[in-house]
């Protein structure tokens, strides 16, 4: 029972790690960042894992009458996480 835990324990925080790395790559897109520096590509390489289903099932969405296209892919994807962590908790 205690290894269960303990496996518990390490996923949820492999997936709180992961929803802070989702939450930095969008605090880079709207910052003019080195796409090509070590931080960023690491933060991408990790993140496009999970993002890239889930933007092949979401389009990027129109907003407002410039048409300001805003991407949920991170917002669903964070939501996906969440649902995987309060199900480690049961």
């Amino acid at each position: 029972m205690f290894i269960l835990r303990y496996v518990a324990q390490t996923l949820l925080s492999v997936i709180n790690i992961y929803e802070i790395l989702i939450i930095v790559r969008c605090v880079f897109s709207f910052f003019p960042v080195n796409e090509n520096g070590p931080i960023v590509r690491f933060v991408y390489a990790v993140t496009e894992f999970l993002l890239a289903p889930v933007r092949s099932i979401l389009d990027k969405t129109p907003i407002g009458p410039s048409h300001l296209m805003i991407d949920f892919s991170p917002f669903l994807a964070i939501l996906i996480l969440d649902f995987v962590s309060m199900s480690l908790y049961i």
